[in-house]
């Protein structure tokens, strides 16, 4: 009928429907725009270490596009050999064990380390391969310094302060890579020869 009022209860149920109906859309819109800005990087990237062995003669170029083979590319690019890669497979093995043991600080401790290992040899390949293309192999410990800072904060998984603290340095890091990646594929600078031993 016409001036009746609905209980209190069916407003109420009404009104939380709405709000999840509005938690829902938000979340799924997050994700759609994470799924976007992560194809985006994924392609910027391909694109920028596809330029850099192209522009140091290393091949084959188009591993750039193929997640771990794009790995073994930069170690080729830096001249060195692709073995550290293993080291990731025991970051991720220690993740999940943290991940079901929490209180175990062990594993915690592994993986840092683990992850920290593989850093310490990517920022000597990063540093090789800004050498070969004329930039400055400095830029590369920047990068590194901001990751390894970052891992142990994430890691701990510690809601609050800590957290936020870990992703501002993980997103200040991963943009002056980016920066520094571009530089080194689209930049001026000329490729640097070997240097030849004199005899």
């Amino acid at each position: 009928m016409a001036g009746e009022t609905l209980p209190i209860d069916a407003v109420g149920a009404t009104a939380g429907g709405q709000g999840l109906e509005a938690i829902i859309l938000v979340i799924a819109a997050l994700i759609f725009v994470a799924i976007v800005v992560g194809v985006a990087l994924y392609v910027y990237t391909a694109m920028a270490w596809m330029r850099i062995a192209k522009k140091t003669n290393t091949e084959p170029a188009w591993l750039a596009w193929i997640p771990i083979a794009n790995i073994v590319l930069i170690s080729r690019v830096a001249r060195m050999h692709w073995w550290p890669i293993l080291l990731l497979i025991p970051g991720m093995i220690f993740s999940i064990f943290n991940t079901i043991y929490p209180e175990t600080i062990i594993f915690l401790i592994l993986y840092v380390v683990s992850v920290l290992l593989y850093g310490i040899f990517h920022a000597i390949w990063m540093w090789k391969t800004f050498e070969r293309v004329g930039r400055p192999g400095w830029w590369a410990i920047i990068t590194f310094a901001f990751a390894a800072l970052s891992t142990p904060f994430l890691a701990m998984e510690i809601p609050g302060l800590t957290m936020l603290l870990g992703i501002t340095l993980a997103v200040i890091g991963t943009a002056l890579s980016l920066v520094f990646l571009g530089f080194a594929a689209w930049g001026d600078k000329g490729v640097t020869k070997a240097k030849k031993s004199r005899k």
